[in-house]
């Protein structure tokens, strides 16, 4: 097993009281299995002699070709997956396993290819209507960081335009056929005329109560221009598309590996990482410690190289190992499971390192979800007159803060006094 999937210690989420206020225990996380260590050895674009000989032993080892296919599935790897085992041993391969990985890798790369014409085609029409836009993740992602359309999943595109060009930016896209179909807070979801596929039209990265990202209009100011099927485009900074990724993963709880296999090829490719710059805007923007955890994910998971400055500020905050064995639990867990309740206030909260981004963390969650609807408890805890029971909106609010506000201060003071760390051998 290799010793980046060994760490000390293992951290569960089981309920909110005995997540927040109970010291990590040690404990040996069991091993994984050998369809996961060979799916980790592959998510790559770059196999090396030591990682070539792994994905032969691991075959040789005997592998649930079914489980395998199914998890790389999941985690939308499934392209990295043939490119690994057709240049490394093809022949150790049940040959209708690598003829399927073939006819996927075909059929997404088909679907890339399309994907990225209608990016193009949008991203013209936008500039005719002097709609300033920036395409992320998607087609860009996979053509700057993989250097290969075809070796990274994406099923949609996501465009972030200037919030006062947002409501012509969409109309403009009704017009031409696109259908509404969901208006969230900090983008609109729109699908094409034959549901192939979706539009993701940004005003912000992500929820403000997530992370206060830079807005459109500051992100403007560093921007690169990248050829994208011999078109120019504008292109994010590395610092801004590492902040992005690990902010984003961090939203989702880093349930799937394509995000981290994002991260480690950027890591791989990009020698231009002013880290200094990172850091600082992390600091910024109250994200440091989701960034640091995307990147230790990205290190111990798939080998990505870290400056000794970086290791050090990831060793200096103990609640970035504990978050990422956690991470890894959700990433690889026994059975499928879904993350949802108090798992996903107690993950957001624990990884933003302010009280002030706790804060409205928590407001977020209560403006955006039914959590300020009074709940039977609250009405055991004060019983009111009929009259009266629309303080209970204003009960229910106070009680929930107050209950985490204590249960995080107990948590943070225990937690300091911890040091965990990964065990890399």
């Amino acid at each position: 097993m290799p010793t980046y999937l060994k760490p000390k210690l293992k951290i569960t989420v089981e309920g909110f009281m005995n997540t927040l206020t109970q010291l990590p225990a040690q404990k040996k996380v069991s091993a994984t299995s050998p369809e996961i260590e060979l799916l980790l050895s592959c998510a790559r674009t770059k196999i090396d002699a030591p990682i070539a000989e792994q994905i032969k032993n691991l075959i040789e080892q005997g592998i649930n070709w079914e489980h395998l296919t199914k998890t790389a599935k999941r985690h939308g790897v499934m392209p990295l997956l043939y490119q690994s085992l057709n240049n490394t041993g093809p022949n150790k391969v049940p040959q209708q396993i690598l003829n399927q990985l073939r006819d996927n890798f075909q059929a997404n790369t088909l679907h890339n290819l399309f994907l990225s014409q209608e990016l193009l085609k949008i991203l013209k029409l936008f500039e005719a209507n002097d709609i300033s836009a920036i395409p992320f993740k998607g087609p860009v992602l996979a053509a700057w960081a993989y250097g290969n359309l075809a070796l990274r999943q994406f099923s949609d595109l996501d465009i972030l335009v200037n919030k006062q060009d947002f409501p012509r930016a969409r109309d403009l896209l009704i017009s031409q056929g696109y259908n509404r179909c969901n208006q969230l807070y900090w983008e609109c979801e729109l699908t094409s005329d034959q549901g192939l596929y979706n539009i993701d039209l940004h005003w912000e990265i992500v929820p403000k109560h997530l992370c206060h990202f830079f807005s459109a209009e500051e992100l403007w100011e560093d921007l690169e221009s990248f050829s994208l099927m011999d078109t120019t485009i504008s292109n994010l900074s590395p610092e801004t598309w590492l902040l992005i990724i690990c902010i984003q993963g961090n939203k989702d709880y880093w349930l799937k590996l394509n995000r981290i296999c994002d991260l480690a090829e950027i890591l791989r490719t990009e020698q231009r990482i002013n880290w200094e710059q990172l850091i600082k805007q992390s600091e910024k923007l109250g994200c440091k410690r989701q960034l640091l955890i995307g990147l230790l994910l990205a290190q111990n998971l798939l080998g990505a190289a870290l400056p000794t400055t970086i290791s050090q500020q990831i060793q200096s905050d103990s609640a970035v190992n504990v978050l990422a064995l956690q991470a890894c639990e959700w990433l690889f867990p026994k059975t499928i499971q879904s993350v949802e309740g108090i798992k996903i206030i107690v993950w957001t909260l624990h990884t933003r390192e302010r009280w002030q981004d706790k804060i409205k963390s928590i407001l977020g969650f209560m403006k955006n979800s039914n959590w300020i609807t009074p709940k039977q408890d609250d009405f055991i805890f004060l019983p009111l007159p009929e009259f009266l029971s629309f303080l209970y909106y204003l009960i229910r609010p106070l009680r929930l803060i107050t209950r985490l506000l204590i249960v995080l201060v107990t948590w943070t003071k225990r937690l300091s006094f911890t040091k965990i760390t990964l065990s890399n051998g």
